[in-house]
């Protein structure tokens, strides 16, 4: 069966000698491999548009128990037009990419994160905003998508954050991972921010210091996820 969907590219890697291997987001299927057979000897340098972050139209041949579909036609669905001359995007979209592919495990359609994931990765393109908060808001919203979104409960009587069930708590559980005191408010002060989309305050090092929290509060909460390469590149460039 032919299936037309549009998909994300996440991570590639080339197979054979010209043949391209595709993880990809695709808003009918979730995450799947896709076969972009020869494509790296193509007259017409397709396989430029088989790269991370890249949002494309893909006609895929569905078969059932198959791991890795055989893509017929593919084409660009969304063309980027700041993405290439700006490092501090790039960043924000290769983290972005690297966090879904090993967050995201279901091989399922979910219409309402495909949507999220294509709209946060155009509003990227296009925004002239600062930028430095967009991955930290990522790791929140897409763990709202997955189903484990912290809970703002913050109070002088509850000022611990408890990592494992996601709130603040009255004392650190010995039983879990707790952030210290002044972890905990600075993620109470990020989750207000993102109640009132202020982010104007937060410091280049309590930026740095939640991106490892967040990382951190993903391993607890995802089986076999892993720390991020991506991390380092946007501490440098943010």
């Amino acid at each position: 069966m032919l299936t037309k969907t549009k998909a994300i590219v996440l991570k590639t890697t080339k197979y054979a000698d010209a043949s391209i291997i595709a993880k990809v987001y695709t808003e009918q299927m979730g995450l799947v491999s896709l076969l972009f057979q020869g494509v790296r000897k193509s007259r017409y340098n397709k396989a430029s548009i088989i790269q991370p972050s890249y949002i494309i139209t893909v006609d895929i041949y569905l078969k059932q128990n198959k791991s890795l579909f055989n893509v017929k036609e593919f084409s660009l669905a969304n063309l980027y037009l700041h993405i290439n001359n700006d490092f501090s995007k790039q960043a924000i979209l290769l983290f972005a990419c690297e966090l879904l592919n090993k967050s995201v495990r279901e091989q399922e359609e979910n219409q309402a994160l495909y949507n999220y994931v294509e709209q946060f990765f155009i509003m990227i393109d296009y925004s002239d905003e600062k930028l430095a908060h967009l991955p930290l808001l990522f790791f929140y919203q897409l763990a709202a998508y997955l189903g484990f979104e912290p809970l703002n409960n913050y109070s002088i009587h509850q000022p611990y954050f408890n990592m494992v069930n996601g709130e603040f708590e009255k004392m650190p559980n010995t039983r879990h991972q707790n952030l210290s005191i002044e972890d905990s408010l600075l993620m109470h002060q990020f989750l207000s921010f993102v109640t009132s989309n202020s982010f104007s305050s937060l410091s280049k090092i309590n930026r740095t210091k939640l991106l490892d929290i967040w990382t951190n509060y993903y391993k607890i909460h995802l089986a076999e996820f892993h720390s991020l390469n991506s991390i380092k590149i946007l501490q440098e460039v943010l």
